[in-house]
């Protein structure tokens, strides 16, 4: 099979690296069983960096015209320029009424988020075009890339951890930028370290910038290295908050659970499709990114996790079990069967 796969709208709006790292899992998955054209280009995941395209300001609009199925995200003009005839997946978001319709499937990251555009339910961050039943959506799952792993006891992972100084190590990765400032959880923070001395924050950041607050240290990391880091926490807390999170997936948790570190985070249906409703790290009632209500939640959490680390192991082993599921090596199974349908 040969699969044509792009994903940019314009050179405004092109991946940035961050988005590189997430395209990662699913390209690799695809490679595994088909020729991946990424944006003209053949995929190769043990290329540098890892078969990416690397853009400099231009799109790549030449899409070749031999390609059994076409996936694209977030580029129209990509979209239109599949032959006629030629079977056409979708991304979900963000969302394009004529696409949606032309599209032989539109594909969402989890369960949760096909059984919602399934049904035509109503979110609040969707147009209200977008909520009508749809008869052509199908479940990719989320996807992590194969170089998450545990590395905790990796000489670089050692390297990091040995860097922070502390006996216990919470980790937050991404972006902290205005649309998920997680006041909640710098507010905990100063609580949490003032009756924990020895325990440090590390802000792996991809953009953005974090307040100077004792014991809390912000870097950036090349993507290869963010396996690494995440492996040098004990604990990864997601405190952003969004009303998506009831049906879209989160990269950063799944990629922390692959690694085998336990992850911090709101409840959310999305997220059952992971942890399960019964995980024990969910912080109860997370009802925004500004309450003070969710900084208390959070920092009882932490407390007791921290005085009770023996809790820490056993859950990464569940998660990086349930993370196998979402490997590239499970994920290519499905979704051969999956687009080989699409294509008949």
């Amino acid at each position: 099979m040969k699969i044509y796969y792009q994903y940019a709208l314009s050179k405004t709006l092109a991946p940035t690296k961050g988005d590189y790292v997430n395209e990662i899992g699913i390209l690799t998955a695809l490679s595994k069983f088909a020729e991946v054209f990424y944006s003209g280009r053949r995929f190769d995941p043990s290329g540098v960096p890892y078969g990416m395209v690397d853009y400099p300001g231009e799109i790549h609009h030449n899409v070749p015209q031999d390609c059994d199925l076409y996936y694209v995200r977030a580029n129209r003009k990509a979209f239109y320029k599949a032959p006629p005839g030629k079977a056409k997946v979708w991304m979900a978001s963000p969302f394009d009424a004529e696409c949606y319709r032309d599209a032989t499937a539109v594909a969402a990251f989890t369960q949760a988020w096909a059984d919602g555009l399934t049904r035509g339910d109503s979110y609040r961050w969707m147009p209200p075009e977008e909520c009508k039943p749809r008869t052509n959506v199908v479940n990719i799952d989320q996807v992590v890339g194969d170089t998450f792993r545990p590395l905790r006891k990796s000489h670089k992972a050692k390297e990091i951890r040995a860097s922070l100084g502390g006996d216990f190590v919470i980790g937050h990765f991404g972006r902290v930028v205005k649309s998920n400032y997680p006041h909640a959880l710098f507010d905990t923070w100063k609580t949490l370290h003032a009756t924990f001395p020895n325990t440090r924050m590390l802000f792996g950041l991809t953009k953005g910038a974090t307040p100077a607050l004792p014991g809390m240290v912000s870097r950036k990391f090349h993507y290869k290295d963010v396996p690494y880091a995440i492996s040098a926490c004990d604990i990864i807390v997601l405190s952003n908050w969004g009303p998506e999170w009831e049906i879209c997936g989160c990269g950063k948790a799944l990629e922390a659970a692959a690694c085998g570190v336990p992850v911090v985070l709101g409840r959310a249906k999305a997220r059952f499709e992971l942890f399960g409703e019964d995980y024990p790290f969910f912080v109860p009632g997370l009802s925004g990114p500004s309450h003070r209500a969710d900084s208390r939640r959070m920092t009882k959490l932490l407390s007791r996790i921290i005085n009770n680390r023996e809790l820490l192991l056993p859950e990464g082993e569940k998660l990086r079990q349930k993370a196998e599921f979402f490997s590239a090596d499970q994920a290519a199974i499905r979704l051969q069967k999956l687009f080989d349908r699409i294509c008949k």
